[in-house]
């Protein structure tokens, strides 16, 4: 046997590195099977058991090993092998050095194989054989002898691969690390050893370190009570357990691996070496105690459940349960002293570490936590404020929204979900992922949850009203509402489980009338704090008489100050004071908000005899601009529908329609000017629709008081013309939907089709056809209906009244100092027009006109834009009017239009900074110019010869303009043109001047074109012909328009210059004209080749 082992340490210090894969796991198993007595390896694995096969004996002699074989077979071997002073004994106390040799050898190569191959299967495979090796020892105190080795090795192996991949090798890893602790310092086998040391806090200060000791052989042995001699003595385990401590520190960094089974094995570690080595290795009590902690918030299930299952185990060990307790109240002292440094030095990773240790550690110290909170919260949470800095740099909470009145989002808006609830959070300088934000949350919902929550409110809320500093203001708000939300759990908690209130560890019996008391004080303490946000909002204080609500009084009167007076003031920030007062307003309100929004989840049914005294400011906040205010309210509000059991929002809000009113007609009547009125006005009509008009009807007049007390105050009036805008959209649906034309936005006059039979029918020989056919032309234009006359019995409905009143005062605004003032004047405008009566829409047009025209020259776009649209349906449905102002008016505008939008080609083209904004917006508002050019040469009596200078300045843009909108929109001008005005003769030239890069006709010819199109103007006129010339690039381009005209006549003459040849135009005509006739009319001569 000796010979065998001196066989294996030559092959393994010698010739392991030289050896394949192959090779190399078969000499390991060889040495496991060998040296190791539980292991599984079967015979059959290696042929013949105990031996050597030929394989590695070739292998070996390949490699020029200084041994040789005999003729017997067996070796012979080096006469003075080496002996690392290491002592292995027999259960009989003999030693047995080669045995010894052999195992430190066969450690130290695997562990070197581990560490240093690159194959991963094979770093797999002799790590799982070492983890066999490990456990067949039957004697601990063997192992311990070589734990040092074991331990550092396996340690930096697992340091260096911990932030790669490499997940089963750390589980592995791990495990075998497992083993080795719990072998070598198990408890009941260094007993005799721990007896001997005074106390536990002794062992882990212990100075001497391991490294101390493993240079030198340890020879020094004592007797166990069974007999066996042990080397290990007082010494060692003190150097054993500081090493430990300092590379366990180091090794559980892997509780924050990615890959869930690597922190599943480091919890089993963690657990294993607390419950059999806890009293040798009690120096790492807390740092194991904290790793099985911190698996609680763990974002696996799986891993909650192992660490939920690991503590209950150790709070139900009878030696362990006081020293976990013990432990982690010890722990979570010192992470609440160090949170507030801890949120401002460190990294995101050890911020979210500390915050969900607190979180859990209160689960497992809960009964014990009203004794920290009732001396130590107020401290708490004064040294946290700073640390709590909010962020003003968010300009995301400066968004506005674009409402709709025809829209009420709060009618199918749900409660979000859980996880989106975390979005309520204000965003803090200091912390910058959601993760960490949701475990400060978690903390506090913990503090409300097991502490006592009257105690801490009393204290946050006497706290926030003496303090000066207004910054603070948002924070204490936040940790009120998240307190607010842990009774909420708590008060749930206790409601389903019908008389058990259980936390993760312990089973608290509680009586019903203990969890009615609960809910009695839950309560109370919700409705002080509604107070308080509502006499915020009042601008009042607390200590103030106000009348009880919960009796039926009654409701507060909103005075609509959203904030403490002292926000006010001047705040201090790296942003402009306007700016960051903004900001800060927007998250006080959203931090109020929320905290409604619990209170009504908590009270539940009773939080009716509330609704009155939220009702206004949340109407407040759903009519408001900001999109963040918007949402926030649509979410309180939805909440407070379904504690208060009404089946929508809507129903809620028309239940109570009666007191809004009331309100509303209180402050528009006397009270002064108040920014948050329209703001209620607006969500009423939006949540409410069509059910709003017959009562908003009434406050109109009160309405356009107020408009007109507060012109200076620009926002004001921007929000009562945007209500009115609003009320001016729900009667027109209203109107729409009587009269069977929902969705629909105006009616298209019909027009008579062109129809002919033959390409050139036009043509008529005799100048008396031609004559009446010209002053047909003429005559065409003029609609043939009249506009309607007035009609009593439709102008004096209290409707048409009340929104000519809307509409006049509109008008007045239509040259207001604010773009917002004036587009809300020009939608006004537009929907007055559609719904006051005949007789008084013409008086509309006529005092807005000039109005109009002048905001034509506007240097903003969109308001361009719509005021386009408008003209447009003016011309549409008064005819009459706009034909008499386009020629001298409108055409002027839209022609410089044109010529603008050629030198905005020419700047996209030199492709300047910037331009594509403003090029996105020019070309909408040139399609809306081509679109109401097209709609008034189909409506309006324009003479022909303004019809030839619109073709003639709509078609450059046709040439240089490739946007598919203005392609169709010009497509449409030249049909509204050949629909218009069924005889007029298109002629397509080329005559040179075309976008560059196109069909042109060669220079020598261009004089020649230009002869022919006088010929051709002078022979039209003279017969009192009307025509188009169209100027185009290519004849592609021609016969693109030529889809939308025909078959109205039409002569192409582009190719014809391009080729020289005149033959191939007449060749179309050749079957159904005359070629004399033809040849006398254009003036060529069709032999000409």
């Amino acid at each position: 046997m000796s010979e065998i082992l001196l066989c294996l340490e030559y092959l393994i210090e010698n010739c392991f590195e030289k050896m394949d894969m192959e090779l190399k796991i078969r000499l390991f198993l060889i040495t496991v099977e060998f040296l190791g007595e539980k292991s599984e390896l079967q015979s059959k694995t290696l042929g013949v058991p105990g031996l050597i096969s030929e394989e590695v004996k070739l292998q070996a002699a390949r490699t020029q090993a200084p041994f040789f074989f005999n003729q017997r077979g067996r070796e012979q071997l080096p006469s003075t092998p080496r002996c690392s002073g290491f002592f292995l004994y027999t259960e009989s106390g003999v030693p047995q050095p080669r045995i010894q040799l052999v195992v430190a050898r066969v450690i130290h190569t695997f562990i070197h194989c581990i560490k240093a191959e690159k194959l991963l299967d094979l770093r797999l495979v002799v790590l799982r054989n070492l983890n066999q090796f490990i456990s067949g020892f039957y004697n601990m105190d063997i192992l311990a002898q070589f734990f040092p080795g074991i331990f550092t090795g396996l340690s930096s192996i697992i340091l260096d691969n911990i932030d790669c991949g490499n997940s089963r090798l750390l589980v592995g890893l791990l495990n075998a690390l497992e083993n080795a602790i719990v072998g070598a310092l198990n408890d009941e086998i260094n007993s005799s050893h721990i007896s001997e040391v005074t106390s536990l806090e002794q062992l882990g200060n212990s100075p001497t370190l391991m490294a101390e000791t493993t240079d030198r052989n340890i020879t020094t042995s004592t007797e166990n009570p069974s007999g066996e001699t042990s080397q290990k003595d007082t010494n060692w385990i003190n150097a054993a357990q500081a090493q430990t401590k300092t590379l366990l520190i180091k090794v559980l960094r892997t509780r924050s691996h990615l890959d869930w089974k690597v922190r599943n094995a480091c919890l089993k570690l963690c657990f294993n070496t607390l419950s059999q080595c806890h009293r040798i290795l009690s120096s790492c009590f807390s740092i194991l105690i904290e790793t099985l902690v911190l698996g609680l918030n763990d974002s696996y299930s799986e891993i909650v459940s192992t660490a939920t299952e690991y503590i209950e185990m150790l709070l139900h060990h009878p030696d362990l349960a006081s020293l976990v307790l013990l432990h982690s109240k010890q722990n979570f002292y010192n992470l609440i002293d160090s949170l507030p440094s801890t949120l401002t030095r460190h990294d995101e990773l050890v911020k979210y570490s500390a915050l969900s240790l607190c979180a859990a550690y209160l689960q497992i110290i809960s009964r014990d936590i009203d004794e920290f909170l009732s001396t130590n919260f107020n401290k708490f949470v004064s040294s946290l404020l700073p640390s709590l800095e909010l962020d003003y740099s968010d300009i995301q909470l400066l968004e506005t929204r674009a409402p709709s009145a025809y829209d009420a989002p709060s009618r199918t808006t749900a409660i979000p979900s859980e996880a989106s609830r975390w979005t309520w959070m204000p965003t803090f300088l200091n912390i910058h992922e959601d993760r960490t934000a949701k475990q400060l949350s978690m903390m506090f919902r913990s503090f409300g949850y097991y502490g006592n929550v009257v105690s801490l409110m009393d204290k946050l809320l006497s706290n926030l009203r003496s303090t000066r500093d207004t910054k603070y203001e948002v924070v204490y708000i936040f940790i009120i509402n998240e307190l607010l939300h842990g009774a909420q759990d708590r008060l749930s908690s206790g409601e389903e489980s019908s008389g058990q209130h259980r936390n993760v560890f312990y089973s608290v019996a509680s009586t019903d009338d203990d969890l009615r008391t609960h809910a009695r004080i839950t309560k109370s303490v919700s409705r002080a704090i509604l107070r308080e946000y509502m006499s915020r909002w009042n601008n009042e204080s607390i200590e103030e008489d106000s009348p009880d609500t919960s009796t039926g009084d009654t409701p507060y009167e909103y005075n609509g100050s959203l904030l403490n007076p002292r926000a006010s003031r001047q705040l201090t920030g790296s942003q402009s004071p306007s700016h960051y007062t903004k900001i800060h307003e927007i998250l006080t309100i959203k931090s109020v908000l929320y905290g409604t929004a619990r209170v009504a989840s908590i009270l539940d049914r009773e939080f009716r005899r509330e609704l009155l005294d939220v009702l206004y400011p949340l109407m407040e906040m759903m009519g408001h601009d900001s999109t963040v205010l918007y949402d926030s309210a649509t979410y309180c509000a939805e909440t407070i529908r379904v504690c208060c059991q009404y089946s929508s929002v809507q129903n809620m809000i028309a239940e109570n329609a009666d007191y809004l009113v009331n309100a509303m007609s209180h402050k528009f009547a006397f009270s002064s000017a108040h920014s948050q009125v329209p703001h209620v006005l607006r969500a009423f009509l939006c949540i409410l629709g069509a059910q709003a008009l017959p009562l908003i009807e009434d406050m109109i007049d009160d309405i356009l008081d107020t408009l007109d007390n507060n012109r200076e105050h620009y926002d004001i009036c921007s929000q009562l013309l945007a209500a009115l805008d609003d009320f001016l959209g729900l009667t027109l649906e209203v109107i729409r939907s009587s009269e069977g034309q929902e969705g629909s936005t105006r009616k298209v006059a019909e027009t008579r089709p062109s129809q002919f039979d033959n390409f050139l029918a036009w043509y008529r020989a005799d100048a008396e056809d031609s004559d009446l056919l010209l002053e047909t032309l003429y005559t065409s234009g003029t609609p043939d209906s009249k506009p309607n006359q007035a009609d009593p019995s439709t102008s004096d409905t209290d409707q048409s009244r009340v929104s000519m009143m809307i509409t006049q005062k509109s008008i007045l605004y239509l040259t207001a100092k604010t773009a917002k003032m004036r587009s809300l004047a020009t939608n006004i405008l537009a929907k007055g027009l559609k719904i006051v009566g005949p007789s008084d829409t013409y008086t509309l047009i006529n005092d807005a006109w000039p109005s109009l025209y002048h905001l034509l020259e506007s240097k903003e776009s969109m308001l361009v834009f719509k005021t386009v649209r408008l003209i447009q349906e003016i011309a549409e449905d008064h005819a009459e009017f706009a034909s008499k102002r386009f020629v001298s008016q409108i055409w002027p505008y839209f022609s410089r239009l044109f010529t603008a939008n050629r030198s905005q080609l020419r700047k996209r083209h030199s492709l300047e900074p910037s331009f594509h904004v403003d090029h996105r917006e020019s070309q909408k508002l040139l399609v809306a110019v081509l679109e109401a050019t097209s709609t008034m040469l189909l409506h309006l009596s324009i003479p022909i010869r303004k019809v030839r200078s619109i073709c003639e300045a709509v078609a450059p843009v046709a040439m240089n303009d490739s946007d598919p909108q203005v392609q169709q929109a010009i497509s449409q001008v030249f049909s509204s043109v050949a629909r218009r005005f069924p005889d007029v003769f298109w002629v397509f030239i080329n005559s040179g001047d075309g976008k560059a890069g196109m069909a042109q006709p060669p220079a020598e010819l261009k004089p020649i074109i230009k002869t022919q199109q006088k010929r051709l103007e002078s022979i039209l006129n003279a017969r009192r012909i009307p025509f188009v010339f169209i100027d185009v690039a290519a004849s592609t381009a021609a016969k693109n328009y030529m889809r939308n005209i025909n078959p109205t006549p039409t002569v192409v003459l582009p190719q014809i210059f391009v080729d020289g040849s005149f033959r191939g135009f007449f060749r179309q005509f050749e079957e159904a004209n005359d070629r004399d006739e033809l040849t006398e009319f254009l003036g060529f001569d069709t032999n000409q080749k």
